[in-house]
């Protein structure tokens, strides 16, 4: 599944093909949000699926491991980062169409820089913290292009910025939408739900939205102070996601929202603020 692909390695075809239908839903309360269900056409959410359940029957690693799913700071969850020219259909989430589906959605004029990750959530797992995704990324190249751009650990680190490949220009960007993608879970009994929240003082089992891990659908929206959510525990079961960020250029994060509003991550093993 991490095997690398050519730039014109695109097994789905053209996006439309794959897609089930365009009924996506828009609400602005708490914050303006988009959600679908059946998102994928049956045969390529199938693809999906299999990639996650073949990431799983790896096993949870306890340290840094680039093709296992490994513990997240401070926050009750295991994650693996999709690699730069990953293969199969994971791709999808690293591909110009599907980048640009998400920023003509919420409006947002994206750098093309892109984060993406596999969340793993174990039964019984803790509530996360109520929060916004306003965080301060690292990616290569001296300046964003517009075409999608994944970070690449090789390079930089995503959070920190420290330089792995001496001399590459990187670059810092701002988290502008957030994606997550349910999947490779069981039928949905309770818990695990994303709670949308009108402020962030809001008890996390009362939210004023509460969006479901059911399979093959999604959750979109534009990174702001008032888009606030939170992993509502799943005391039942696991739960699975794809989660993709795209960005905005720090200058302009900063004079829409002000500096305060924006996060950059402490050094590891020091309490952090949470990813969704």
């Amino acid at each position: 599944m991490t095997e690398t692909a050519s730039d014109s390695a695109r097994p789905w075809g053209d996006l439309p093909a794959i897609l089930s239908h365009r009924r996506w839903w828009f609400s602005d309360w708490p914050f303006p949000h988009f959600r679908a269900t059946d998102v994928f056409a049956s045969g390529f959410y199938s693809q999906l699926e299999h990639s996650v359940h073949e990431l799983l029957a790896r096993g949870l690693a306890e340290k840094p491991d680039p093709r296992r799913l490994t513990p997240m700071d401070s926050y009750d969850a295991f994650g693996w980062s999709v690699p730069t020219g990953v293969a199969g259909p994971l791709a999808l989430f690293h591909d110009q169409e599907w980048h640009d589906l998400l920023a003509r959605l919420t409006g947002v004029a994206a750098t093309g820089d892109v984060n993406c990750s596999v969340h793993h959530h174990r039964g019984g797992g803790e509530h996360g913290r109520i929060h916004c995704d306003l965080g301060i990324g690292w990616f290569p190249g001296a300046l964003p292009t517009g075409t999608v751009n994944p970070s690449d650990p090789a390079v930089c680190s995503y959070r920190h910025g420290v330089v792995h490949t001496p001399g590459a220009p990187v670059h810092e960007a701002v988290r502008a939408v957030t994606m997550i993608f349910y999947l490779a879970n069981p039928p949905w009994r309770g818990g695990g739900q994303t709670g949308l929240y009108r402020a962030a003082g809001a008890p996390i089992a009362s939210p004023a939205v509460s969006v479901p891990p059911v399979n093959n659908s999604i959750l979109v929206f534009e990174n702001t102070p008032r888009a606030l959510h939170a992993f509502i525990g799943n005391t039942r079961s696991a739960r699975n996601s794809v989660i993709l960020w795209l960005h905005r250029p720090l200058e302009q994060a900063r004079l829409m929202f002000g500096a305060d509003s924006l996060f950059r991550w402490p050094p590891p093993r020091q309490s952090v603020r949470p990813s969704p």
